[in-house]
Protein backbone atom coordinates (compact mmCIF):
# COMPACT_ATOMS: atom_id res chain seq x y z
CA UNK A 1 0.00 0.00 0.00
CA UNK A 2 1.33 3.49 -0.91
CA UNK A 3 2.07 5.90 1.91
CA UNK A 4 -1.04 7.90 2.77
CA UNK A 5 -0.71 11.65 2.30
CA UNK A 6 -2.87 14.15 4.16
CA UNK A 7 -3.59 17.38 2.31
CA UNK A 8 -5.12 20.17 4.40
CA UNK A 9 -6.79 23.13 2.69
CA UNK A 10 -6.39 26.31 4.79
CA UNK A 11 -7.84 28.69 2.23
CA UNK A 12 -11.55 28.06 2.85
CA UNK A 13 -13.93 27.97 5.81
CA UNK A 14 -13.93 24.20 5.65
CA UNK A 15 -10.83 22.11 6.22
CA UNK A 16 -11.01 19.06 3.98
CA UNK A 17 -8.51 16.30 4.59
CA UNK A 18 -7.75 14.07 1.62
CA UNK A 19 -6.01 10.75 1.41
CA UNK A 20 -5.91 8.00 -1.13
CA UNK A 21 -8.58 5.92 0.58
CA UNK A 22 -10.27 8.10 3.20
CA UNK A 23 -11.58 11.63 2.89
CA UNK A 24 -12.84 13.93 5.61
CA UNK A 25 -14.31 17.39 5.30
CA UNK A 26 -14.89 19.43 8.45
CA UNK A 27 -17.42 22.24 8.14
CA UNK A 28 -18.47 24.57 10.99
CA UNK A 29 -21.31 22.33 12.19
CA UNK A 30 -20.97 19.04 10.31
CA UNK A 31 -18.32 16.66 8.99
CA UNK A 32 -18.33 14.28 6.04
CA UNK A 33 -16.21 11.10 6.20
CA UNK A 34 -15.99 9.13 2.96
CA UNK A 35 -14.52 5.67 2.36
CA UNK A 36 -12.91 5.85 -1.05
CA UNK A 37 -11.44 2.48 -2.04
CA UNK A 38 -14.06 1.10 -4.43
CA UNK A 39 -11.76 -1.17 -6.44
CA UNK A 40 -11.04 -3.09 -3.21
CA UNK A 41 -14.68 -3.10 -2.02
CA UNK A 42 -13.78 -0.30 0.41
CA UNK A 43 -11.90 -2.78 2.59
CA UNK A 44 -9.83 -1.28 5.40
CA UNK A 45 -6.11 -1.46 6.07
CA UNK A 46 -4.18 -0.76 9.26
CA UNK A 47 -3.23 2.72 8.06
CA UNK A 48 -6.84 3.49 7.19
CA UNK A 49 -7.92 2.45 10.69
CA UNK A 50 -5.26 4.71 12.20
CA UNK A 51 -6.29 7.60 9.98
CA UNK A 52 -9.92 7.11 10.93
CA UNK A 53 -8.86 7.33 14.58
CA UNK A 54 -7.23 10.69 13.82
CA UNK A 55 -10.54 11.94 12.40
CA UNK A 56 -12.38 10.84 15.54
CA UNK A 57 -9.77 12.47 17.81
CA UNK A 58 -10.21 15.71 15.92
CA UNK A 59 -13.99 15.51 16.25
CA UNK A 60 -13.63 15.04 20.00
CA UNK A 61 -12.21 18.57 20.09
CA UNK A 62 -14.91 20.05 17.86
CA UNK A 63 -17.97 20.50 20.07
CA UNK A 64 -19.53 22.78 17.47
CA UNK A 65 -19.75 19.87 14.98
CA UNK A 66 -23.14 18.28 15.63
CA UNK A 67 -23.55 15.79 12.77
CA UNK A 68 -21.18 13.48 10.90
CA UNK A 69 -21.91 11.71 7.63
CA UNK A 70 -20.25 8.30 7.23
CA UNK A 71 -20.52 6.95 3.71
CA UNK A 72 -18.83 5.39 0.70
CA UNK A 73 -17.67 7.34 -2.33
CA UNK A 74 -18.87 4.81 -4.88
CA UNK A 75 -18.90 1.11 -5.73
CA UNK A 76 -20.96 -1.84 -4.49
CA UNK A 77 -19.66 -1.87 -0.91
CA UNK A 78 -19.96 0.44 2.08
CA UNK A 79 -17.09 -1.58 3.57
CA UNK A 80 -16.64 -5.31 3.00
CA UNK A 81 -14.18 -5.84 5.86
CA UNK A 82 -10.44 -5.75 6.35
CA UNK A 83 -8.08 -6.10 3.40
CA UNK A 84 -6.15 -9.24 4.37
CA UNK A 85 -3.53 -8.80 1.65
CA UNK A 86 -2.69 -5.22 2.65
CA UNK A 87 -2.82 -6.08 6.34
CA UNK A 88 -0.27 -8.84 5.85
CA UNK A 89 2.00 -6.41 4.00
CA UNK A 90 1.65 -3.68 6.62
CA UNK A 91 2.36 -5.56 9.81
CA UNK A 92 3.74 -8.71 11.37
CA UNK A 93 2.02 -10.24 13.25
CA UNK A 94 -0.51 -8.50 11.03
CA UNK A 95 -3.92 -9.78 12.09
CA UNK A 96 -3.47 -9.04 15.79
CA UNK A 97 -2.17 -5.53 15.08
CA UNK A 98 -5.04 -4.78 12.72
CA UNK A 99 -7.59 -6.15 15.17
CA UNK A 100 -6.33 -3.80 17.85
CA UNK A 101 -6.46 -0.78 15.56
CA UNK A 102 -9.97 -1.48 14.27
CA UNK A 103 -11.26 -2.37 17.75
CA UNK A 104 -9.89 0.97 18.94
CA UNK A 105 -11.96 2.64 16.20
CA UNK A 106 -15.06 0.79 17.41
CA UNK A 107 -14.37 1.80 21.02
CA UNK A 108 -13.94 5.44 20.01
CA UNK A 109 -17.12 5.34 17.94
CA UNK A 110 -19.06 4.02 20.95
CA UNK A 111 -18.10 7.17 22.88
CA UNK A 112 -18.58 9.89 20.26
CA UNK A 113 -20.79 12.85 21.16
CA UNK A 114 -21.79 13.79 17.62
CA UNK A 115 -24.75 12.29 15.79
CA UNK A 116 -23.13 10.01 13.23
CA UNK A 117 -25.32 9.15 10.24
CA UNK A 118 -24.10 5.98 8.50
CA UNK A 119 -25.28 5.40 4.93
CA UNK A 120 -25.09 1.61 4.58
CA UNK A 121 -25.56 1.66 0.82
CA UNK A 122 -23.90 -1.60 -0.22
CA UNK A 123 -22.07 -4.55 1.29
CA UNK A 124 -21.52 -4.22 5.05
CA UNK A 125 -19.33 -6.96 6.52
CA UNK A 126 -16.77 -7.31 9.28
CA UNK A 127 -14.99 -4.00 9.69
CA UNK A 128 -17.87 -2.24 7.92
CA UNK A 129 -20.19 -3.41 10.70
CA UNK A 130 -17.80 -2.20 13.39
CA UNK A 131 -17.31 1.20 11.76
CA UNK A 132 -21.02 1.88 11.56
CA UNK A 133 -22.80 0.09 14.38
CA UNK A 134 -22.43 2.87 16.93
CA UNK A 135 -23.64 5.52 14.52
CA UNK A 136 -26.78 6.91 16.16
CA UNK A 137 -28.58 6.87 12.82
CA UNK A 138 -28.05 3.99 10.37
CA UNK A 139 -29.69 4.04 6.96
CA UNK A 140 -30.15 0.91 4.82
CA UNK A 141 -31.01 0.92 1.11
CA UNK A 142 -32.04 -1.66 -1.46
CA UNK A 143 -28.29 -2.26 -1.96
CA UNK A 144 -27.50 -3.10 1.66
CA UNK A 145 -26.10 -6.60 2.26
CA UNK A 146 -25.23 -7.24 5.91
CA UNK A 147 -23.26 -10.26 7.15
CA UNK A 148 -20.75 -11.42 9.74
CA UNK A 149 -19.46 -14.57 7.95
CA UNK A 150 -16.71 -15.57 10.37
CA UNK A 151 -18.26 -18.92 11.36
CA UNK A 152 -17.91 -19.98 7.74
CA UNK A 153 -14.21 -19.13 7.89
CA UNK A 154 -13.21 -20.62 11.23
CA UNK A 155 -13.06 -17.42 13.28
CA UNK A 156 -15.17 -15.36 15.72
CA UNK A 157 -17.47 -12.49 14.89
CA UNK A 158 -15.40 -9.51 15.95
CA UNK A 159 -15.30 -5.67 15.83
CA UNK A 160 -17.61 -5.53 18.85
CA UNK A 161 -20.28 -7.83 17.46
CA UNK A 162 -20.01 -9.85 20.66
CA UNK A 163 -21.62 -6.84 22.35
CA UNK A 164 -24.26 -5.67 19.88
CA UNK A 165 -25.48 -8.92 18.29
CA UNK A 166 -26.50 -10.49 21.65
CA UNK A 167 -28.69 -7.42 22.18
CA UNK A 168 -30.85 -8.08 19.13
CA UNK A 169 -34.27 -9.57 19.86
CA UNK A 170 -35.66 -13.05 19.21
CA UNK A 171 -32.33 -14.83 18.79
CA UNK A 172 -31.46 -12.93 15.61
CA UNK A 173 -27.97 -12.02 16.81
CA UNK A 174 -27.05 -15.59 17.68
CA UNK A 175 -28.45 -16.77 14.34
CA UNK A 176 -26.24 -14.29 12.48
CA UNK A 177 -23.16 -15.19 14.53
CA UNK A 178 -23.49 -18.94 13.99
CA UNK A 179 -24.73 -19.09 10.41
CA UNK A 180 -22.97 -16.11 8.82
CA UNK A 181 -26.25 -15.47 6.99
CA UNK A 182 -26.79 -12.38 4.84
CA UNK A 183 -29.57 -9.86 5.44
CA UNK A 184 -30.69 -7.63 2.60
CA UNK A 185 -32.34 -4.23 2.31
CA UNK A 186 -35.41 -3.84 4.49
CA UNK A 187 -34.54 -6.95 6.50
CA UNK A 188 -31.55 -5.07 7.93
CA UNK A 189 -34.06 -2.67 9.49
CA UNK A 190 -36.35 -5.50 10.61
CA UNK A 191 -33.43 -7.15 12.39
CA UNK A 192 -32.63 -3.97 14.31
CA UNK A 193 -29.33 -3.31 12.52
CA UNK A 194 -30.47 -0.10 10.81
CA UNK A 195 -33.01 2.55 11.75
CA UNK A 196 -34.29 3.61 8.34
CA UNK A 197 -34.77 2.29 4.80
CA UNK A 198 -34.28 4.87 2.06
CA UNK A 199 -33.97 4.28 -1.67
CA UNK A 200 -30.39 4.91 -2.76
CA UNK A 201 -31.39 7.46 -5.39
CA UNK A 202 -32.68 9.72 -2.61
CA UNK A 203 -29.53 9.75 -0.48
CA UNK A 204 -27.84 12.70 -2.15
CA UNK A 205 -30.97 14.84 -1.82
CA UNK A 206 -31.22 13.84 1.84
CA UNK A 207 -27.62 14.81 2.53
CA UNK A 208 -28.14 18.12 0.74
CA UNK A 209 -31.20 18.96 2.82
CA UNK A 210 -29.44 18.05 6.07
CA UNK A 211 -26.47 20.23 5.14
CA UNK A 212 -28.76 23.16 4.28
CA UNK A 213 -30.62 22.73 7.57
CA UNK A 214 -27.37 22.71 9.52
CA UNK A 215 -25.97 25.79 7.76
CA UNK A 216 -29.21 27.75 8.19
CA UNK A 217 -29.68 27.07 11.91
CA UNK A 218 -27.82 27.69 15.13
CA UNK A 219 -25.83 24.77 16.46
CA UNK A 220 -28.25 24.25 19.36
CA UNK A 221 -31.05 23.53 16.88
CA UNK A 222 -29.07 20.76 15.20
CA UNK A 223 -30.11 17.84 17.37
CA UNK A 224 -30.56 14.15 16.71
CA UNK A 225 -34.31 14.69 16.88
CA UNK A 226 -34.24 17.48 14.27
CA UNK A 227 -32.10 15.35 11.95
CA UNK A 228 -34.47 12.42 12.30
CA UNK A 229 -37.39 14.63 11.30
CA UNK A 230 -35.65 15.36 8.01
CA UNK A 231 -34.75 11.70 7.47
CA UNK A 232 -38.35 10.65 8.15
CA UNK A 233 -39.45 12.53 5.03
CA UNK A 234 -37.24 10.36 2.82
CA UNK A 235 -37.65 6.99 4.51
CA UNK A 236 -40.00 4.16 3.68
CA UNK A 237 -41.89 2.61 6.57
CA UNK A 238 -40.70 -0.95 7.07
CA UNK A 239 -43.37 -3.31 8.34
CA UNK A 240 -43.59 -7.00 9.11
CA UNK A 241 -41.01 -9.41 10.48
CA UNK A 242 -38.04 -11.19 8.99
CA UNK A 243 -39.09 -13.95 6.60
CA UNK A 244 -37.31 -16.46 8.86
CA UNK A 245 -38.16 -14.62 12.07
CA UNK A 246 -40.37 -17.30 13.61
CA UNK A 247 -37.92 -20.08 12.69
CA UNK A 248 -35.00 -18.15 14.13
CA UNK A 249 -36.85 -17.41 17.36
CA UNK A 250 -37.91 -21.04 17.80
CA UNK A 251 -34.47 -22.53 17.31
CA UNK A 252 -32.06 -19.86 18.60
CA UNK A 253 -33.69 -17.73 21.29
CA UNK A 254 -32.84 -18.84 24.82
CA UNK A 255 -30.91 -21.94 23.78
CA UNK A 256 -28.20 -23.04 26.22
CA UNK A 257 -25.71 -24.60 23.80
CA UNK A 258 -24.87 -25.16 20.15
CA UNK A 259 -25.87 -28.79 20.62
CA UNK A 260 -29.32 -27.70 21.79
CA UNK A 261 -29.73 -25.53 18.69
CA UNK A 262 -28.67 -28.37 16.39
CA UNK A 263 -31.04 -30.80 18.12
CA UNK A 264 -33.91 -28.31 17.84
CA UNK A 265 -33.31 -27.83 14.11
CA UNK A 266 -32.86 -31.54 13.50
CA UNK A 267 -36.19 -32.23 15.17
CA UNK A 268 -37.94 -30.02 12.60
CA UNK A 269 -35.73 -30.67 9.58
CA UNK A 270 -38.07 -33.16 7.92
CA UNK A 271 -41.19 -31.01 8.28
CA UNK A 272 -39.68 -27.53 7.80
CA UNK A 273 -37.43 -26.85 4.82
CA UNK A 274 -36.10 -23.60 6.34
CA UNK A 275 -35.01 -25.43 9.49
CA UNK A 276 -33.28 -28.01 7.25
CA UNK A 277 -31.43 -25.28 5.34
CA UNK A 278 -30.21 -23.65 8.54
CA UNK A 279 -29.14 -27.03 9.93
CA UNK A 280 -27.14 -27.74 6.78
CA UNK A 281 -25.40 -24.37 7.03
CA UNK A 282 -24.40 -24.97 10.65
CA UNK A 283 -23.09 -28.44 9.82
CA UNK A 284 -20.90 -26.94 7.09
CA UNK A 285 -19.46 -24.19 9.33
CA UNK A 286 -16.44 -24.57 11.59
CA UNK A 287 -17.40 -26.51 14.76
CA UNK A 288 -14.89 -24.50 16.77
CA UNK A 289 -16.29 -21.24 15.41
CA UNK A 290 -19.81 -22.34 16.37
CA UNK A 291 -18.74 -23.10 19.94
CA UNK A 292 -16.56 -19.98 20.26
CA UNK A 293 -19.22 -17.66 18.84
CA UNK A 294 -21.87 -19.13 21.13
CA UNK A 295 -19.57 -18.51 24.09
CA UNK A 296 -18.89 -14.96 22.92
CA UNK A 297 -22.63 -14.34 22.54
CA UNK A 298 -23.38 -15.55 26.08
CA UNK A 299 -20.53 -13.65 27.71
CA UNK A 300 -21.18 -10.51 25.69
CA UNK A 301 -24.69 -10.17 27.13
CA UNK A 302 -23.22 -9.07 30.46
CA UNK A 303 -20.09 -7.21 29.35
CA UNK A 304 -19.35 -3.60 28.45
CA UNK A 305 -18.30 -2.61 24.94
CA UNK A 306 -14.71 -2.20 26.08
CA UNK A 307 -14.69 -5.60 27.79
CA UNK A 308 -15.99 -7.34 24.66
CA UNK A 309 -13.46 -5.59 22.40
CA UNK A 310 -10.62 -6.66 24.68
CA UNK A 311 -11.99 -10.21 24.89
CA UNK A 312 -11.92 -10.39 21.10
CA UNK A 313 -8.27 -9.33 21.13
CA UNK A 314 -7.52 -12.17 23.55
CA UNK A 315 -9.57 -14.88 21.82
CA UNK A 316 -8.69 -14.03 18.21
CA UNK A 317 -5.01 -15.10 18.21
CA UNK A 318 -5.87 -18.39 19.96
CA UNK A 319 -8.39 -19.23 17.26
CA UNK A 320 -5.83 -18.29 14.61
CA UNK A 321 -3.40 -20.72 16.22
CA UNK A 322 -6.10 -23.41 16.40
CA UNK A 323 -6.01 -23.56 12.60
CA UNK A 324 -9.58 -23.59 11.34
CA UNK A 325 -9.23 -20.15 9.75
CA UNK A 326 -6.55 -21.43 7.37
CA UNK A 327 -8.82 -24.29 6.42
CA UNK A 328 -11.78 -21.94 6.11
CA UNK A 329 -9.96 -19.64 3.71
CA UNK A 330 -9.07 -22.64 1.55
CA UNK A 331 -12.58 -24.04 1.73
CA UNK A 332 -14.66 -20.86 1.26
CA UNK A 333 -12.46 -18.34 -0.52
CA UNK A 334 -10.16 -20.60 -2.56
CA UNK A 335 -12.77 -23.33 -3.20
CA UNK A 336 -10.32 -26.07 -2.20
CA UNK A 337 -11.01 -29.29 -0.35
CA UNK A 338 -10.30 -28.83 3.34
CA UNK A 339 -11.49 -30.39 6.59
CA UNK A 340 -12.01 -28.61 9.88
CA UNK A 341 -9.66 -29.50 12.74
CA UNK A 342 -12.57 -31.26 14.45
CA UNK A 343 -15.59 -32.46 12.51
CA UNK A 344 -18.32 -32.14 15.16
CA UNK A 345 -19.16 -29.70 17.94
CA UNK A 346 -19.45 -32.67 20.29
CA UNK A 347 -15.72 -33.27 19.84
CA UNK A 348 -14.86 -29.89 21.38
CA UNK A 349 -14.67 -29.96 25.15
CA UNK A 350 -15.75 -27.35 27.66
CA UNK A 351 -12.13 -27.17 28.81
CA UNK A 352 -10.96 -26.24 25.31
CA UNK A 353 -13.42 -23.36 25.12
CA UNK A 354 -12.49 -22.17 28.61
CA UNK A 355 -8.81 -22.18 27.60
CA UNK A 356 -9.53 -20.11 24.50
CA UNK A 357 -11.57 -17.62 26.55
CA UNK A 358 -9.11 -17.46 29.44
CA UNK A 359 -8.64 -13.77 30.24
CA UNK A 360 -5.40 -12.19 29.11
CA UNK A 361 -4.19 -8.63 29.55
CA UNK A 362 -4.52 -6.58 26.38
CA UNK A 363 -3.56 -3.04 25.43
CA UNK A 364 -5.81 -0.23 26.54
CA UNK A 365 -7.69 1.79 23.94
Amino acid sequence: MNRLELVTNHLTASTPQQSQYLKAEFQPHYADIVINRPAQMNTFTIKMAQQYQSFLKRLNNMAHVKAVFLRKAEGPAFCAGGDLKSIMQESNPAERFYQYEINKVVYMMSNMEQTFIAFLDGIVMGTGVGLSFFARIKIATENTLFAMPESKLGYITDVGSGWFLPRLRNGIGLYLMLTGATLKGEDVVRAGLAHYFIESEKLESLRREIKEFIMENRADKVTEESLRKIIDKYSKKVTGELALGSVIKEHFEGKKSVEEILASLKNKAESNKEAKKILDVLKANSPMSLKANFELHERGKNMTVEEVLKLELSVGPKLMAYGDIIKGVKKVLMKQESEWVKKNVEDITKEEIEEIFKSEKTRDF
